[in-house]
């Protein structure tokens, strides 16, 4: 494979690629319903505010909680993936939507900063009582990937939000896409930082959903 020499660049998705609008986002995923996790569960929110707010450590922002917890929602999702944790937004997002059911579960990868005593604070955002459908795992993504792939397990929907680099993306979207079901689902966060996302796009000879939120782009791609 002969890469662009600017892979690594920033990408001007406007020039060459439709960004949907957020309405045009969820009638592609068939998305009907749109919950906005945020208001509906204020006090939960506003309780893991205050706990993240104590945390010694930056750990990272949200990505978008919108989507996830309507993506997660949807009646054939059930087994759930991220990679990258940080404060756990997202895993709180996600884990609100799919309480009260047995069937969906939510598996979580993320590492510690190095040098740092973090990994207690990995997740701080998630309230015990939402623990249940969770699980969590401290180690490098590569490592747990290639483990559930000699497993054998699949998941459904899969939330990529760990290493930003070309080489760590591209290595992740490879494995993610063997544990991915058949129309399982890969969102990823800040896909404009390199062509990583465009060209793994490309190699499967799909067109990806773009859409912009916040200062960021995200990337969704069904199998």
């Amino acid at each position: 494979i002969i890469f662009d020499k600017n892979y690594k660049n920033k990408i001007n998705f406007h020039n060459n690629y439709k960004i949907l609008s957020k309405r045009d986002v969820y009638q592609s995923l068939d998305i009907a319903e749109i919950i906005k996790p945020q208001e509906v569960y204020k006090d939960i929110f506003d309780k893991s505010k205050s706990i993240v707010k104590n945390n010694p450590y930056k750990l990272g922002g949200a990505g978008d909680l919108e989507i996830l917890y309507n993506l997660a929602k949807l009646k054939n999702v059930n087994n759930i993936l991220e990679t990258g944790v940080a404060n756990g937004w997202s895993s709180l997002s996600i884990l609100l939507s799919i309480q009260g059911t047995n069937k969906k579960n939510l598996t979580s990868i993320d590492l510690p900063y190095p040098y740092k005593n973090s990994d207690k604070y990995i997740g701080c955002a998630v309230p015990n009582n939402l623990r249940n459908n969770w699980k969590l795992i401290i180690n490098n993504d590569k490592k747990v990937l290639t483990d559930f792939l000699n497993k054998k397990l699949k998941f459904d929907l899969v939330h990529y939000d760990s290493d930003k680099s070309y080489e760590g993306r591209i290595n992740s979207y490879e494995l993610i896409w063997k544990l991915l079901n058949h129309n399982g689902i890969l969102i990823s966060d800040d896909i404009s930082d390199n062509n990583a996302f465009i060209f793994f796009s490309q190699t499967k000879n799909l067109i990806p959903i773009i859409y912009k939120y916040e200062t960021k782009m995200i990337g969704i791609l069904r199998k």
